[in-house]
């Protein structure tokens, strides 16, 4: 038989030792040169005239005999797969699926084959054999990647119904693993302990008080070992083993990364930890994308040695110096995930919403691994109930299944870590109930929910008034500077920075502090962080104004009042500017052609940087405080139902002091159409309508203070940047609301329109609601009625999208 000037071909079938559930075979073709190749006066057959007589394809195949019907659907893994490399938004590395057969007549059962990707697959979690530098790069690869699939819109994709869009995924795992259990113990027996953990998982994910629901691509498995790395890069080429693939939620794929941290080392890795040498070579594998095919020395030692653990046939990092082997620590981990997510979201083309909402905040990662060690028992469960039954597919099936035990006392020891956490938080109820009182009580053994919120903190600008963004891009695009550029530069300077500085009272607003500033913007070290930013994202482009957030920024006067922490009488300021940061290697994703790019990116932003001669930064401070007098009627009737409700209301905000003395004056405006003059006579007239007729004179003034004017009777406590000497997203100035209020931070709920600022609440315990700019009104009430058990009605508008007066 021919194929493509060959003679013929043969097949060879090598059975990976690897995978328990669905078979995977390495399938290598050997093509036959013909005849009269093969009479060359060339007798010796050189090793490249070998490969390139060879093509490698790996094929995976329902196992014979399947107990629960939804089981091991290779169909399924061939669909997204093919999904996930069609899709061009997508940029999640997978293997080219090639031919799904569904007729069991072929090999007995379903099928599929894809490419073999060459790569390295590491099965010891300590990566053995690279130094700590590249340690940390492989592990941010992974976090980076697991972000970029969460990122995918499904529904654009084409896996719309790939799952269940609506929600609840937690909830309806547990229920269907206690079925398959249940199925399974048929041959297996029942899993001891089991029904214990079922229950405590039931109740934490239904009381809703610890994740917030969210819907995304989930991988199911999702763990070093189902990686192939480059073979001599930190970074990640391949995603293996779809077949537990759905649509869920995405803490279960974060905390499934996290496992490792869990489970013991193996005594190589316990080993070269001690040693710590300081430089060590990437080990190169012909590993196979789903194939597993590679060198012993970074695979597990499945059938050339003694596993290492009797606990786990992957060798964990529990046991190990973590920061001598330059391995993140778990909250590390799910902090580079939670980064990599806010910066894709920067871009606008995933499937919208918050990338943070559902993996941050106090219990996230404790029910997370629960829930997650909960399945691995559930699937160890299912090897040893087809091992039984003489089916397990690897040699490693004993060991597997002997998992069952030690997953079960994981996930308990996890519920009991969150009920601490629950507890510690300020949940309500000292103890456990005698189980004999009405039905009010809590049950006994249940953790205790959290409190019901107390308060509620509102953001100033972007949340109870418009955000500054429109002004701020608006500003860049017309006087011609790079996109972004601005909120780069603040962000490059540093804690030391003037903007900083003027943040937390360190600085007043006034004319020197503007002939600095500028000099700053236009000098070398502004241009040489914007240019290493360009690179690092590996992008140049003109954002359309609203779809680039990073500079979110706001700014408003508030006239020289601030209920209990505005006790300077100095005219004021308010800003909440979220500026892009510098994440280590944040354009890794950057995907094919990366260098290219990276040089294309920077040879185009040094071209840009070098226009950049003046900026009219007066004007610029004109525009963002004019920007963000505008109120926002539906927030603040929000916040006067609350406090109506008996919710005690506070705000928090970034602001900075003027001069006395000092007036910015009235900002000039370069676009003279005339649906924007309209638009902004309007907004002038609402204005000093708000400001009582006030004088509407800029933020120097003091006069016509807008939204501010009114903090005082709609808040009860107003925190400012400047009065306590720290700005958002630093602790001490959350720390000093919740003080101001007398509550503690699981008693409120923050509510802002900057990612950064949300996140750090969530990490001291607090509820959060993002507003995010453009975004719906009416979303972002629907989240605070939700915690906070108030009708807050919003007449279903959306909010007026950046871009558009």
């Amino acid at each position: 038989m021919g194929h493509e000037g060959f003679d013929g071909f043969r097949i060879e079938l090598k059975k990976f030792s690897s995978g328990q559930s669905n078979p995977t075979f390495l399938l290598e073709v050997h093509l036959s040169p013909p005849p009269a190749a093969a009479t060359s006066t060339t007798t010796t057959t050189t090793t490249s005239s070998r490969a390139n007589n060879q093509r490698r394809f790996v094929l995976r195949k329902k196992p014979a005999s399947v107990t629960v019907s939804s089981a091991h659907a290779v169909e399924r893994e061939f669909r997204i797969l093919r999904a996930l490399r069609l899709d061009p938004a997508s940029d999640v590395p997978v293997p080219r699926p090639l031919l799904l057969c569904e007729d069991p007549a072929v090999i007995g059962t379903p099928f599929y084959v894809m490419e073999f990707v060459q790569g390295r697959i590491f099965s010891d979690a300590a990566l053995p054999g690279l130094a700590p530098a590249e340690r940390a790069a492989a592990y941010e690869s992974a976090a980076e990647t697991l972000a970029r699939l969460h990122h995918v819109d499904f529904v654009r994709a084409g896996l719309g119904g790939f799952g269940r869009g609506e929600g609840g995924y937690l909830g309806r795992q547990v229920a269907t693993l206690e079925r398959v259990a249940a199925k399974q113990a048929e041959d297996a027996g029942p899993i001891e302990g089991f029904d214990g953990i079922v229950r405590d998982l039931r109740e934490l994910i239904a009381s809703g008080s610890v994740v917030q629901d969210r819907v995304a691509i989930v991988h199911g498995d999702f763990r070093i070992d189902n990686l192939v790395f480059h073979p001599t890069e930190s970074r990640v080429i391949a995603v293996l083993d779809w077949e537990l693939s759905t649509l869920g939620h995405p803490l279960a794929d974060l905390a499934n990364l996290c496992i490792l941290h869990h489970l013991p080392a193996s005594a190589v890795a316990i080993a070269s930890a001690a040693a710590a040498p300081a430089v060590g070579a990437s080990r190169r594998a012909g590993a196979g994308a789903a194939a597993r095919a590679g060198s012993t020395e970074n695979r597990r030692p499945s059938t050339l040695s003694p596993p290492p653990s009797t606990t786990s046939p992957l060798a964990g990092l529990k046991g190990l110096d973590l920061k001598a082997l330059g391995i993140p620590q778990q909250s590390e981990l799910m902090a580079a995930y939670r980064r990599a997510a806010s910066t894709l979201a920067d871009g606008g083309s995933g499937g919208g919403g918050d990338p943070t909402r559902g993996v941050a905040g106090p219990g996230v990662a404790e029910l997370g691994l629960a829930f997650v060690f909960f399945k691995m028992a559930v699937i160890a469960h299912g090897v040893k109930a087809r091992q039984f039954r003489g089916v397990a597919s690897s040699a490693q099936a004993s060991l597997v299944s002997a998992m069952v035990p030690a997953m079960v006392a994981l996930a308990k020891e996890q519920v009991s870590n969150l009920r601490r956490v629950l507890a510690a938080g300020g949940g309500n109820g000292g103890g456990e109930d005698s189980g004999s009182g009405g039905g009010g009580g809590r049950k006994r053994g249940s953790p205790p929910p959290l409190a019901r919120p107390r308060a509620v903190f509102f953001d100033v600008g972007g949340v109870l008034s418009e955000s500054p963004l429109l002004a701020i891009l608006r500003f860049e695009k017309e006087a011609l500077l790079p996109p972004s550029y601005v909120g780069v530069a603040i962000a490059a300077a540093g804690q030391d920075g003037l903007f900083q500085r003027l943040e937390r009272g360190e600085e007043r607003l006034g004319d020197r502090f503007l002939e600095r500033f500028e000099e700053y913007l236009v000098g070398d070290e502004a241009k040489r962080a914007y240019v290493g930013w360009c690179v690092a994202r590996r992008r140049w482009r003109r954002p359309t104004i609203g779809k680039d957030k990073t500079p979110s920024s706001s700014t408003s006067p508030a006239g020289g009042k601030g209920g209990q922490s505005c006790a300077s009488s100095a005219p004021r300021a308010s800003t909440n500017v979220a500026t892009p940061r510098e994440r280590g290697g944040g354009g890794g994703e950057g995907g094919e052609g990366g260098g290219d790019a990276g040089q294309g990116a920077k040879e185009e932003a040094e071209a840009a940087v070098a226009s950049v001669v003046a900026v009219d930064v007066r004007e610029l401070f004109q525009r963002i405080t004019a920007a963000a007098r505008v109120p926002v009627p539906e927030m603040i009737d929000a916040a006067q139902s609350l406090r109506r409700q008996g919710f005690l209301v506070g705000a928090v905000s970034n602001d900075f002091l003027v001069e006395r003395g000092f007036a910015l004056g009235r900002p000039r405006r370069r676009d003279d159409k005339p649906g924007v003059r309209a638009a902004e006579a309007a907004v002038a007239a609402a204005v000093k309508a708000e400001a009582g007729g006030g004088n509407d004179g800029g933020s120097g003034s003091g006069g016509g203070g807008g939204v501010y004017s009114r903090l005082p009777d709609l808040c009860d406590v107003v925190v400012l940047s400047s009065a306590t000497g720290s700005r958002k997203p630093s602790r001490k100035i959350y720390d000093d609301a919740c003080r101001a209020l007398g509550v503690s931070a699981p008693e409120a709920v923050f509510v802002d329109d900057i990612r950064e600022n949300i996140v750090a609440a969530e990490a001291l315990g607090m509820r959060t609601v993002w507003m995010a700019s453009g975004g719906s009104i009416a979303a972002a009430l629907s989240e605070l009625e939700a915690v906070t058990g108030v009708k807050l009605a919003a007449g279903g508008g959306v909010r007026r999208p950046p871009g558009k007066l």
